[in-house]
């Protein structure tokens, strides 16, 4: 064999494999954390956590004897205890009741009693939209969540709701039409 032979014959050199291999690398970080982040997997989380600070909320006003109430505003909730002695409503700070902020790309919507609030409506006082009484019931809502943008994974539909008397259910469906 000649010298020219040989110098076509050479497999890859040690560079090209290193930079396949780091090329393989990124593509396989990117699709997993690609699959980490799901949008169908954030909206139940936070139904889910929603549904048990209910719950909690529920059980805690039954317990204690004490009115509680939700609100929503600004993409953000609050948990609030009447105070009877200064007869206003103040915020409960301890945990897991402190106030939140939703996922800025979650849509939520809170229907009373034939009226709709979004969580973008503004109240000026502090004021809660839900109430939970002692003997159990509570205002009847109905909690709607989803994401705000229309993509393929945006087929996922979220909600609580709650009659006033039973307690809160947690329901979800797979909104296959899309605008």
């Amino acid at each position: 064999m000649s010298q020219t032979e040989l110098h076509h014959q050479r497999g890859f050199t040690l560079i090209e494999m290193m930079i396949t291999v780091v090329i393989i690398g990124i593509a396989i970080g990117t699709a997993t954390a690609m699959l980490r982040f799901s949008p169908e997997k954030m909206l139940d989380q936070e139904t889910q956590r929603l549904w048990q600070l209910f719950s909690l909320v529920q059980e805690k006003s039954r317990t204690q004897g004490q009115v509680l109430g939700w609100q929503l505003k600004d993409n953000q909730y609050r948990f609030m205890a009447f105070d009877v002695t200064n007869r206003r409503w103040l915020d409960v700070v301890e945990s897991p009741l402190q106030p939140r902020e939703l996922n800025e790309q979650l849509s939520v919507q809170l229907l009373l009693e034939n009226a709709k609030k979004t969580s973008d409506s503004s109240a000026e006082k502090l004021q809660p939209d839900v109430l939970f009484f002692p003997n159990g019931e509570s205002t009847p809502f109905k909690l709607i969540l989803n994401w705000r943008e229309k993509s393929i994974d945006n087929d996922r539909l979220a909600w609580l709701e709650n009659d006033g008397i039973s307690g809160v259910y947690l329901s979800t469906v797979e909104n296959r039409f899309h605008d």
